[in-house]
């Protein structure tokens, strides 16, 4: 079975400068009211687990404490170290915005996704998708029978519509 992996940071929550520390990004422990933000996709299905690098054990407790808020019903596992160090990404998918995370998963041997936000741009050589709102995903039969999981993400505002469909059998390096 596939697992899916998202990130927290700019995928599920907006990334926002004035949010984090000025000399260490990733602290959230320096503005507690992060836990007061919202996320930007309102509902991830739960069997998909939150996959969040942190810096300290404060933030690592922060950012737990917002999953429980939002996502009650889904695994968060933070990590100070390469997320393909805590989780095998073989045969997984990542989505992320981060594009040293995405390229650290796919090099371990599985799928990855750039989530667009306000402050990163497309890599041509992987699937992109702007920042989404929904995701669903499904198991479907295709034409020779054989069975795909098909996952769609939807973007209200630029009405855009990403179907993407997985078999054991498929290639590692998914492009859009």
């Amino acid at each position: 079975m596939t697992k899916i992996y998202i990130d927290m940071d700019g995928t599920l929550t907006s990334y926002s400068r004035e949010d984090y520390h000025p000399t260490n990004p990733h602290n959230w422990i320096n503005n507690p009211s992060i836990l007061c933000k919202e996320p930007i996709i309102k509902d991830i299905p739960h069997d998909w687990i939150i996959l969040s690098r942190v810096s300290t054990e404060d933030e690592a407790h922060l950012k737990y404490l917002w999953a429980r808020k939002h996502f009650p019903n889904n695994l968060i596992i933070t990590t100070f170290n390469n997320k393909t160090e805590v989780v095998n990404p073989k045969d997984s998918i990542l989505l992320d915005d981060y594009n040293k995370n995405l390229d650290e998963w796919q090099q371990a041997g599985g799928y990855s996704i750039k989530v667009l936000n306000t402050i990163n741009s497309p890599r041509p050589d992987m699937m992109c998708i702007p920042q989404p709102i929904s995701i669903t995903n499904e198991l479907v039969e295709q034409d020779d029978h054989s069975f795909a999981m098909c996952f769609t993400l939807y973007t209200p505002s630029s009405m855009e519509c990403h179907k993407l469909y997985l078999r054991k059998e498929d290639k590692h390096d998914l492009k859009s």
